[in-house]
């Protein structure tokens, strides 16, 4: 699919993108990222936000999570199913536009957002979603990658300058760095726990 900086990217879009890439979009290889950082998660339930055609969210049942994968395109929620499927990994999946997506608080033990910046209001929702000592896992593109490679991901699409970090400033970092990774893409990546009452 050819990609145009001026684009929205919106459920449509996406739909018709994972439409044209029946072998999978973005492999099945769970993000490097979270697989070298699964130790950091603590035993319980994940959410996957944004998860697109699950790879992460796969990887997280076969660890022994409790996952619930969420994500606004229905192929990409289709798939995710018949790959779960094949894996033998329960995923609840479930077809959300992210912009209304509202989570209880304190009912999380772990939220996992890979490739995806949320919306503002869904951001300052993450923190309060997660259980004392619940941990947040995030990983994006900067928009120093947006400047670099036009079309994907769109500017919006990527973390401004410590963004994240802002964010979640009532987290107890665990890890934490913004930079361009060896495979050349500019990144955010972000381990943070709540503090315990």
């Amino acid at each position: 699919m050819s990609l145009s900086l001026n684009e929205k990217h919106d459920s449509q879009w996406w739909d018709d993108f994972y439409s044209q890439t029946p072998e999978g979009a973005f492999g099945k290889t769970p993000s490097a990222f979270l697989e070298n950082n699964v130790d950091a998660l603590i035993k319980g339930n994940a959410l996957d936000l944004a998860m697109g055609e699950g790879r992460n969210a796969i990887f997280l049942a076969k660890q022994g999570f409790d996952v619930q994968g969420v994500d606004f395109s229905q192929v990409a929620i289709d798939r995710a199913q018949a790959w779960a499927s094949q894996e033998s990994a329960f995923v609840a999946c479930k077809k959300h536009n992210l912009e209304f997506f509202l989570l209880d608080v304190m009912s999380l033990d772990n939220i996992v957002v890979i490739d995806h910046r949320p919306p503002l209001t869904l951001m300052k929702n993450l923190v309060r979603a997660l259980k004392p000592g619940g941990i947040l896992l995030l990983e994006g593109h900067t928009q120093a990658q947006a400047q670099k490679e036009k079309g994907y991901p769109q500017f919006d699409e990527c973390f401004e300058t410590n963004e994240a970090l802002n964010h979640t400033r009532d987290l107890e970092l665990i890890f934490y760095q913004e930079r361009m990774l060896p495979d050349g893409h500019h990144r955010v990546q972000l381990i943070g726990r709540k503090k315990k009452l």
